[in-house]
C-alpha cells in the first residue's frame, strides 16, 4: 500500500513573504496577477486583482505535467466544486473556476494570516483558549461541510489558515469527496492524504464518512495542546499505532490539563468511529465549554496583572493585557472600563511627549533668532496644551524679540535715508548692491539709449534715465492690464461656449429620444463645432495669460531700478546724492555699451553672404 503525501503541495508550502511577479504571468483570465503567494510541487498560488469588483483574490493553478494528468485534473476541479458548494465563515470561499491558455485555475478568497503548521514550527506562543478556538472553528467548518455531503479527507495544520484576529479558515479541499464518488477519483492502490492524521478506517481501506475528519481534527487538537503528534515513529510504525494503540494521555507530557479536555481528545481519537463524536458540531460545543472555563480562569489571572501594570504607570503593557481579556470576553465591563482609562493615560502621555518636543524645538529656534519659525512651532504646541506656562512664556519672548527686530530695521532704514552711505550699501538699496541686475534689453534698452545719447553731464543723464524708467513702467503697466483684460474676456467667452455646448448636447439627446431624428442629429453634430470654439477660446486665453506674465516679469525688472533711484533721491547729503547719481549713470552707461558691443560683434548676414558661405561649405 503506497501513500501519496501532501497531494497538493501548494497548500503545504505557502510563502506569504514572497511578493515578486511570477515568471512572466501577469494575467489569468480577467484577473491581473500582482504577486506570488506560494509555490508547490503541483502548482502555484498567485495574488491577483479582480478589477471589475475591485476585489483582491488568490488564484490556485495546476502546473507542469499534472495539468495533463486526467486524475489530477479531475481532483483539482473537484476541489473547486466542493469549495464552491460551501459558504461558511471558517471555509475559504471560491469565486470562480476555469482554464486560461491551458492553465487550470481556481479563484479563491484572499485571506491574510499564516498556515497553522508554520505558526507551530516557529514556536509562536498561543494561550490555550486560542489554541482550542482554532480547533473549534475547524470543527464548525467540518460540521457545515458534512451537512452538505462533503468530506475533507485531509484535515491537518497545513490546511488550516489562522488570520491575524485568531480565527481559523479551512482550505485545500483538493481530495474532498461526495460519499459514493470516492472510487472515481482515487487511484488504485493509493491512499490519498497525510498519514499522521488518517483515521484507522482509512488506513484499513474501509468506507469513510465525516467521522474520519473528526479523527483528524482530534490529532490536530492533541498536537496543539502538547506540541507533538499523538502517534510517532517511522511511517509504518505511525500507521500501525493509529490502528492499534491508544493515544498517550495529555498529562504524559508532565503538564496538567483539565479532565474535560482529555475526554474530548479520547472521544475524537477513538479507534472505532462509532465511539467518536457523531458530528463535528458536537465536538465544537464541547470545546466551547472548555474554552469558557479556561477563559474565566485566564481572566482572573490577567485582570489583576492589568491593574498592577496601571499602578506602575506601564499603560502600554496594561493595554495589551486588557486586549487579551476582551478577546476572551468582549463584554467584560471591568476590562472595558480599565481599557478606557488606559487609553486616556496613553493619549495624555503622547501629548505631553509631543509638547516637550515642541518646547525643545521652539527654544532652539529662539536661540538662533529664528523668531517667525519659533512662533509657528509654538502655535502647534499651544493647540495641544493651551495653558502650558512654558510655551506661553516662550511665545511672549519671541513676540518681544520680533518687535525689537522690527524697530531696529526701521531705525536702520531711516539712517540710510538720512545720508549714511555705509548703511545704504549694507541694506541692499544702493547701486553697489544691485550690480548683479542684468543689463537692460529690448524696449527699455532702446528707449534709454535714444534719450541719453545726445546729452552730456551725469545730472542731465540721470534725470533722463529717471523719466525713461517711469515712462517704461507706465507703458508696460498699460500693456499688462490690457492683456489681463483680454484674457479675462476670453475666459468668460469660453464659459459661455461650454454652457452653449452642454445645452446643444442636451437638446440633441432629448430630440433623439422624442424621435425627432433630423433635428436631433443636427443639434448633436453642432456640439462638435461648439467644442472646437471652446478649444479656440481656451488657447487664446492661455496665450494672453502667458503674454501678461512675461510683461509682468519685465515690469518687475524696471521697478528694481526705480527703487534704486528712489533710495538715491532720499539721501539728505547733496554731495553724497550726486556721487550716487553719477555712479548709477556710470553703471547703466557701461552696461548699455557692453550690450551694444555684443550686438555689433554679431553682424547681420545678407542673403548674398549666406549663399556664399553655403557654397564655400559645400566645396
Amino acid at each position: 500500500m503506497r501513500l501519496l503525501w501532501g497531494c497538493l503541495g501548494v497548500g503545504l508550502n505557502m510563502d506569504f513573504l514572497e511578493t515578486a511577479r511570477a515568471g512572466g504571468i501577469t494575467r489569468i483570465a480577467k484577473y491581473d496577477v500582482t504577486a506570488v503567494l506560494g509555490r508547490g510541487g503541483m502548482g502555484v498560488v498567485y495574488r491577483a486583482l479582480d478589477k471589475s469588483l475591485g476585489r483582491e483574490v488568490a488564484i490556485k493553478t495546476l502546473t507542469g505535467g499534472f495539468a495533463d494528468d486526467p486524475s489530477m485534473l479531475a481532483r483539482f476541479y473537484e476541489e473547486g466544486k466542493s469549495m464552491g458548494r460551501l459558504n461558511h465563515p471558517n471555509i475559504v470561499a471560491v469565486y470562480d473556476i476555469g482554464v486560461d491558455n491551458q492553465l487550470p485555475y481556481i479563484v479563491m478568497e484572499c485571506v491574510s494570516g499564516s498556515p497553522l503548521d508554520k505558526r507551530m514550527s516557529v514556536g509562536e506562543p498561543m494561550p490555550m483558549p486560542d489554541r482550542l478556538r482554532i480547533v473549534e472553528d475547524v470543527c464548525s467548518a467540518l460540521g457545515y461541510a458534512h451537512q452538505k455531503g462533503v468530506i475533507h479527507r485531509d484535515v491537518k495544520p497545513g490546511n488550516i489558515f489562522v488570520q491575524p484576529d485568531g480565527k481559523a479558515k479551512l482550505l485545500d479541499f483538493g481530495i474532498a469527496r461526495l460519499g459514493e464518488r470516492d472510487s472515481q477519483l482515487t487511484r488504485s492502490g493509493l491512499i490519498i492524504g497525510t498519514g499522521a492524521y488518517m483515521a484507522p478506517e482509512r488506513i484499513r481501506g474501509e468506507t469513510i464518512d465525516g467521522r474520519s475528519d473528526i479523527f483528524a481534527a482530534g490529532v490536530v487538537l492533541y498536537q496543539l495542546i502538547t506540541g507533538h503528534l499523538p502517534f510517532t515513529g517511522s511511517d509504518f510504525e505511525q500507521l500501525q499505532k493509529i490502528v492499534t494503540e491508544p493515544a498517550p494521555p495529555l498529562n504524559s507530557t508532565g503538564e496538567e490539563f483539565p479532565a474535560s479536555l482529555q475526554t474530548i481528545v479520547d472521544r475524537a481519537l477513538a479507534k472505532s468511529r462509532d465511539d467518536r463524536y457523531g458530528t463535528a458540531q458536537e465536538m465544537a460545543v464541547d470545546l466551547s465549554i472548555v474554552i469558557a472555563e479556561l477563559s474565566q480562569g485566564q481572566i482572573q489571572e490577567l485582570l489583576p496583572e492589568a491593574e498592577r501594570l496601571m499602578k506602575a504607570h506601564q499603560f502600554v503593557r496594561a493595554r495589551s493585557v486588557l486586549y487579551q481579556i476582551l478577546r476572551v470576553d468582549a463584554k467584560h465591563a471591568e476590562a472595558r472600563k480599565l481599557l478606557a482609562e488606559t487609553e486616556k493615560h496613553i493619549t495624555k502621555h503622547q501629548r505631553d511627549a509631543r509638547v516637550l518636543e515642541i518646547r525643545r524645538h521652539a527654544e532652539d529656534a529662539l536661540n538662533n533668532n529664528a523668531l517667525d519659525q519659533c512662533l509657528l512651532i509654538l502655535e502647534e504646541g499651544l493647540d495641544l496644551a493651551p495653558a502650558d506656562a512654558t510655551l506661553l512664556a516662550l511665545r511672549q519672548r519671541a513676540e518681544a524679540g520680533r518687535e525689537v527686530k522690527a524697530r531696529t530695521d526701521t531705525r536702520q532704514t531711516q539712517a540710510a535715508f538720512a545720508g549714511k552711505p555705509q548703511v545704504i550699501a549694507e541694506e541692499s538699496v544702493g547701486v553697489t548692491q544691485l550690480r548683479a541686475i542684468p543689463a537692460p534689453t529690448g524696449f527699455f534698452q532702446e528707449t534709454v539709449m535714444s534719450r541719453t545719447r545726445f546729452f552730456e553731464g551725469d545730472q542731465v543723464r540721470y534725470s533722463k534715465i529717471q523719466e525713461t524708467l517711469k515712462f517704461y513702467r507706465d507703458h508696460l503697466n498699460r500693456e499688462y492690464m490690457s492683456l489681463s483684460d483680454q484674457a479675462r474676456l476670453t475666459y468668460y467667452l469660453w464659459i459661455a461656449s461650454v454652457v452653449l455646448g452642454l445645452a446643444a448636447l442636451t437638446s440633441g439627446v432629448v430630440l433623439l429620444f422624442l424621435r425627432e431624428f433630423a433635428a436631433g442629429s443636427i443639434t448633436t453634430v453642432s456640439t462638435a463645432f461648439v467644442y472646437f470654439i471652446q478649444k479656440v477660446f481656451q488657447q487664446r486665453e492661455d496665450h494672453y495669460r502667458s503674454l501678461a506674465a512675461a510683461k509682468q516679469g519685465v515690469l518687475e525688472y524696471g521697478n528694481h531700478w526705480l527703487l534704486v533711484i528712489q533710495s538715491i533721491d532720499a539721501i539728505g547729503d547733496a554731495r553724497e546724492r550726486e556721487r550716487r547719481q553719477s555712479e548709477l549713470v556710470d553703471v547703466l552707461t557701461r552696461r548699455l555699451d557692453a550690450v551694444k558691443g555684443e550686438q555689433q560683434e554679431q553682424p547681420k548676414r545678407t542673403p548674398v553672404a549666406r549663399r556664399k558661405k553655403s557654397a564655400a561649405a559645400s566645396l
